[in-house]
This record gives C-alpha cells, structure tokens and sequence, in this order.
C-alpha cells in the first residue's frame, strides 16, 4: 500500500474515526492474508518492537483527553505521520499494527464511554469515508457471548459471519463495515446503558393475540395493492385489553414481552406509552410491540418499561396475497424506508426487530446477524408460514449464534399448523454450535380457551 495515498487521505479525517475508518478502508484493499503472514513474522522476528510500542503510546496519550477537542487529534496525527517516516518499515504493516493498538486502547477510553449514554445513537461515528465505510461500536458483553467463547465458539470460528477472511474479524472492540453491503439500508446503532439478562428464557412473555377482530383488508384490483383499516369501534377494548395483560405478565416475573405484527391501532402507542409512564412496572424492562399500520408504513417498537421509544422497525418486504377469487396477487402497499436501527443492551447484545416478511428474506437477516453481529433477534408476525420461520431460526442459530424470539398472532393459524411462538437458543453439544428449542402452541395447557391471547410461561 502506497504511504503516499494514505497521508492525503488521512489529512482528511476531523477525529479519531475518521482515521481508523480511513486506515481500515484502504488496508482491506490489500491481499489480506499474505499481508497477515508478514504481520505475524515482523512481530515474531521483535524487529520492530520498541516501534510497535511508541504506536500504543501515542494512543494512551490520547486517549487520555477528552475526545471533544481536536487539538489532540491533530497532534496524534502529526505525531503518527512523524513515526512512520523515521523507521523503515511497510506502510501496511504500519497500518495494521495501528489498527490493533487502537483497537487495544479503545475500550476503556473516553470515546467509548461517551458513546454508552442512553439512546445515543452511535454510528456510524464517522464522516470523512462513510460513504464508503461505517464505523461501530461491537455490540455489548451479553451472558450469550460468555457462554459461546466459555465453549470455544468465537466469531470467524464455529460461528459463521458474511466475510470470516475479511479484516474485520481480527478485532474485539469496534467494527467497520462495507457500505457496498449493505443493499441501500443505513444501520444506526442505538445505546441502551440498562443491564438486562436474558439467561433465564421462561422470563420472556409471548402474547399471541387474536386480532383479526380489530382491523379489514382492502384490496383494490387497479393497482393489485392492499390496505389495512382498523376497526374504531374495538379501539378501547384492545387498549384496555393491552393495560390489562402487561400488567398480569408483570405480576407474573416476565422482563422482556413481544405482541404480535398488526397488534397495534394507528394512535396506540402514544396511550401505551402514556400508561407506562404513570405506572410502575416492577418486572418488566422491555417491551416489543408488535406493529401498527398507519399512513402506509408497517412499523414495530421496542419501548422500556417507563415507555421511552428505545427503537423502531419498519416493515421492508411487503407481503404478498393471492387472492383465488378474481385470479390477483395483491401486495401490502407499504411504503420502504432505508432506515434500520439495533438496540445495543448490555446483558442482552444487540437486538434486531423484524417484522414477519422481513425474517425470511435472506439478506435482512444476513445483515442484522452477520454484517452488523446482532446476537439477538425479535420477530414480530402475522404468518401461517411458521415451517419456514423454525428453519430459518435454527439456521441463524447454528451457524450464526443468535437467539430467535418469535411472536406470531392466533389470527393467522391455518389447518393444523398451531404455532404461536418459539424461543430457539444456541448452545454447544460434542463441541459443536447447536441449538435449544421452546415452542408456544395452541394446544399447550396454558392457552386461553377463548383464544384471545396466549401467555408463555
């Protein structure tokens, strides 16, 4: 790698991101394994120690001041550049040991912690290159990620990521991603500094609810798209009916509780939140949704137990209905939006929120699980196409190392198929990544005999 190209581009970083992302992004242009092999010899051989060292120590030094004030960034650079031009040694090997030695400073440096502030959107942290890559935080310890690398499952190993050759996997505090991945989707990492634990999985609440009753389907056969209308007459009933089941799974030790897509009227959530606030829970900590459909959008939330809007998810794969009457195939007319959020929790990892369709196309789960390291997803539905969920999940378990929680509505259980739920966890069987399966059906003791709602316990 020519030095020349990278110190006029790093001229253009305004911080620390900028920097690495820049570094990062021009390495991995490079053959990255012979490159690797150099690295390893040049750090066996000890030529060039006492310079590795000076590079951590420009690092300590500044990542003892506050990330806030560019002079110390400007000095780090001027102080980088000076380095690299008083020994002989590779500039990409230069560059690589960078990234390591940054990689090992950052921590329990200043930049991280003021990123761990809560509902901080964290990333991309970078400007000068983000067009090209994006800069993140890794997702949170989690009991998940103790448990696997206890086990010896560790990313780029046993489990399996979108590019385990790539540069990427050689560090444990920050990630960069490829924009050209991304398929025109904008992932923004959002913080959530609560310890929540999820070890214990009889604590997280599926609340299959039969609300076919609360909205119609309209087709219209010119432009072969459909719309949801919500029933107003059901309207305070179902609010009643969401106050009066929080509650109950409150009283009964849930901490996390997931409702089903569709669950939500248009104007819900404001309610929902509004009642969070004036109550306290003493269990419950997070709340996914479910989805509304309101003004041709199909989104999900995941609220804390006050009710603050922690993320949201909007529908991105509309679905398909064939209707055999009039010999159309309508599809759910939702307009797509490019945003994505994740949830970073500690205890918990990073959380994806998908709604129903978006889980069985390839590339959004191979983005939240692979490219963007979420250990965690959440699944909200409306399906009788659970065959296809179970195997999807226990796919993304075995070979990514994601929990799968999935929450589908008694409404849309067709002949024999009376899945309503599943919790499926990865775990290690004969050294090898398997996975643990709770499924929640219609024909468990505990399912309510008016089939209005099922509580998983």
């Amino acid at each position: 790698m020519e030095y020349i190209l990278i110190e006029k581009e790093i001229f253009k970083s305004n911080n620390i991101f900028d920097f690495i992302s820049i570094i990062f992004y021009y390495l991995s242009q490079e053959k990255i394994t012979p490159l690797f092999g150099r690295y390893r010899k040049s750090v066996e051989s000890k030529k060039y120690k006492k310079e590795f060292m000076q590079i951590e120590e420009l690092f300590s030094v500044l990542f003892f001041y506050n990330e806030i004030d560019k002079e110390y960034f400007c000095d780090f650079l001027n102080e980088w550049i000076s380095l690299y031009k008083s020994i002989k040694i590779d500039c990409d090997i230069f560059c690589l040991e960078t990234l390591y030695s940054f990689d090992k400073n950052y921590a329990n440096s200043n930049y991280s912690l003021v990123l761990k502030t809560n509902l901080q959107a964290q990333g991309p942290l970078n400007n000068a290159l983000k067009d090209k890559v994006l800069f993140y935080n890794v997702s949170p310890d989690s009991c998940l990620s103790d448990y696997l690398e206890k086990n010896n499952v560790r990313k780029g190993r046993q489990t399996v990521l979108y590019d385990p050759t790539s540069l990427d996997c050689q560090f444990k505090n920050f990630h960069i991603v490829n924009t050209d991945l991304l398929n025109s989707l904008k992932p923004t990492v959002i913080k959530y500094n609560k310890l929540i634990n999820i070890e214990d999985t009889s604590l997280i609440g599926i609340v299959a609810s039969k609300i076919d009753d609360n909205f119609s389907v309209k087709y219209d056969g010119g432009s072969k798209l459909f719309n949801i209308e919500y029933t107003n007459e059901k309207f305070e009933s179902h609010m009643n009916y969401i106050f009066d089941i929080i509650t109950k799974m409150d009283a009964n030790g849930f901490k996390i509780i997931i409702f089903p897509e569709l669950f939500l009227f248009p104007e819900s959530l404001d309610i929902l939140r509004r009642f969070l606030c004036s109550n306290k829970l003493n269990n419950i900590q997070l709340i996914f949704t479910g989805s509304e459909w309101k003004n041709n959008k199909n989104s999900a939330f995941i609220l804390s137990s006050s009710g603050t809007v922690l993320s949201k998810h909007s529908k991105k794969t509309p679905y398909e209905h064939y209707c055999k009457e009039n010999d159309i195939t309508y599809l759910e007319n939702i307009e797509k939006e490019n945003d994505i959020e994740f949830l970073d929790i500690p205890g918990i990892g990073r959380i994806s929120y998908l709604i129903c369709r978006d889980f069985l196309t390839g590339y959004l789960p191979n983005l939240c699980t692979g490219i963007m390291e979420s250990n965690v997803m959440c699944i909200s539905a409306y399906t009788s196409k659970t065959d296809l969920m179970i195997k999807s999940s226990e796919y993304i378990a075995t070979l990514k190392g994601a929990v799968s929680i999935f929450c589908n509505s008694c409404s849309a259980i067709r002949e024999n198929k009376n899945l309503l739920g599943y919790i499926i966890v990865p775990k290690v069987e004969n050294k090898q990544l398997t996975f643990s399966k709770k499924i929640f059906s219609k024909d468990d003791k505990d399912c309510d005999n008016c089939q209005k709602c099922y509580l998983s316990n």
